[in-house]
């Protein structure tokens, strides 16, 4: 997955990456762009549920924000600095080249609780039950981190393994581009409340499909569940 992000102003684009679909982060909220037929049928939920309805994209409420940005941390790239504010036992361990930039590595370990008070109180909760998914006990010794920091102090790279899972490697490049970031029109936008709704509809072979998706109507349901 590659984007841009600017973090002074909160705003920045995700681009598609097999089955997650385009994410955009603006000052008005989080929208999501599938592309159409980009996933085998059955499972293509996005598509499924936006065919026929003459929009494109999705805008996610703030209870579902996290379609996938970096699992298990954070869905939101805004939460990502502020999540690192909880690293504990920094040792710099050498010097290397990223990307052309003379960069100092480190090793940490994340502190969870530490890090998850730097959350809104509303996260917190739910991002601790997703690392519970991953780290059972909750990591109480901390989660081992390995970053780089460029001349300028600005962090290049960040990366950690997840158990049963591949490891995960964030890069931070090209800064200074601009991000063009801007609300997607509001005819193209379909509401979170309209999505859930089609997407139940779909369940039933009624409405809006001539075939049950069962990812579609999982996902409906899981999120008709959720505040918003």
């Amino acid at each position: 997955m590659t984007g841009a992000f600017d973090y002074d102003e909160g705003v920045g684009v995700l681009d598609r990456r097999g089955d997650f679909p385009e994410t955009l982060f603006t000052k008005d909220g989080a929208y999501v762009k599938p592309t159409l037929g980009g996933v085998p049928a059955g499972l293509d939920v996005y598509g499924a549920v936006l065919e026929g309805s003459g929009k494109t994209w999705i805008r996610q409420s703030e209870a579902t924000h996290a379609f996938g940005f970096v699992p298990p941390f954070v869905g939101d790239p805004n939460d990502l600095l502020r999540l690192l504010r909880g690293a504990i036992d920094v040792e710099r361990t050498e010097t290397g080249r990223e990307r052309g930039a003379k960069v100092a590595r480190y090793k940490a370990r994340l502190d969870v609780d530490r890090a998850l008070a730097e959350l809104p109180a509303e996260e917190r909760d739910g991002a601790r039950a997703t690392i519970r998914q991953y780290w059972v006990d909750g990591a109480p010794n901390g989660i081992p981190l390995e970053l780089s920091v460029d001349e300028q102090d600005r962090l290049r790279s960040l990366s950690f393994d997840v158990p049963d899972a591949q490891r995960v490697l964030i890069e931070f490049f090209d800064y200074g581009v601009d991000v063009g970031a801007e609300t997607p029109p509001k005819d193209e936008v379909m509401s979170m409340d309209e999505f859930i709704a089609r997407a139940k509809s779909l369940c039933t072979g009624s409405g809006y499909g001539t075939q049950s998706s069962t990812a579609a109507c999982m996902l409906g349901t899981m999120l008709e569940d959720e505040p918003r």
